[in-house]
């Protein structure tokens, strides 16, 4: 079922002139034809549309209370289509903020000039994304930082994913507590860099004997968190 996000914290205002037109347009929805709306509150109902555009609400829908826990993915720049298959997967797999770094070996590299209409576009496709997993929340994608700022998007439960970590795999480390999960670039994390996450408080952790393109990487420990947390293993 198609779900829509409105920005009011009511239903009274209807779908914007982009979504009504995605739905009469490319959907070809007819009235009375049913999909979701949520709202800026997070509360979502089964509606359909009238003649003259306005919702017709047919349900409301029960809160439901994520048993996830808040997760932060802190994500060095990689390659444009890359970096946006990851930001659209991450939200599919519940993460709650996704914070761009540039880091010293980062391959794309974006202007200061040019960050503006990138965070938009990647804030539209986490958004549908999010529409598409039937999420209730749209994550936060925020940009570009580096190291120095790391402080900011600590959670409880910090780690950094580093493909030559000694210490534990990062299913031993998950809990319910919040997470802050960093993920470095095409070409690794710098030892430097590994020293100045370790001292801001991120542990190192292995996703295991294979090695994964970054934005693999990313997914496969939200997963991991996920799954965990979640009571699926």
């Amino acid at each position: 079922m198609q779900q829509f996000f409105i920005s009011d914290d009511s239903f009274d205002s209807g779908l914007s002139s982009e979504q009504l037109h995605q739905c009469r347009s490319v959907l070809r929805y007819r009235d009375r034809d049913r999909f979701r709306v949520v709202n800026a509150l997070g509360d979502a109902v089964i509606a359909s549309l009238n003649s003259d555009n306005t919702l017709s609400i047919h349900e409301y829908l029960e809160n439901s209370t994520s048993i996830l826990p808040p997760i932060t993915l802190c994500a060095a720049l990689i390659r444009s289509e890359k970096l946006e298959w990851m930001i659209q997967k991450a939200t599919e797999s519940g993460v709650d903020r996704i914070v761009l770094f540039e880091t010293s070996r980062c391959v794309m590299k974006i202007k200061p000039e040019d960050i503006s209409k990138k965070l938009e576009r990647y804030c539209k496709i986490a958004r549908e994304a999010a529409e598409q997993s039937l999420r209730r929340t749209i994550p936060q994608v925020i940009g570009v930082k580096a190291l120095a700022d790391l402080d900011n998007f600590k959670s409880e439960l910090n780690m950094v994913c580093y493909e030559q970590a000694k210490s534990s795999h990062i299913a031993r480390l998950v809990s319910q507590k919040s997470v802050s999960l960093f993920i470095g670039p095409e070409g690794g994390i710098s030892d430097d860099e590994l020293d100045q996450l370790i001292l801001s408080g991120f542990e190192a952790v292995t996703l295991g004997p294979r090695i994964y393109r970054a934005e693999t990487a990313a997914i496969y420990a939200l997963n991991c968190i996920s799954a965990l947390t979640e009571g699926q293993v």
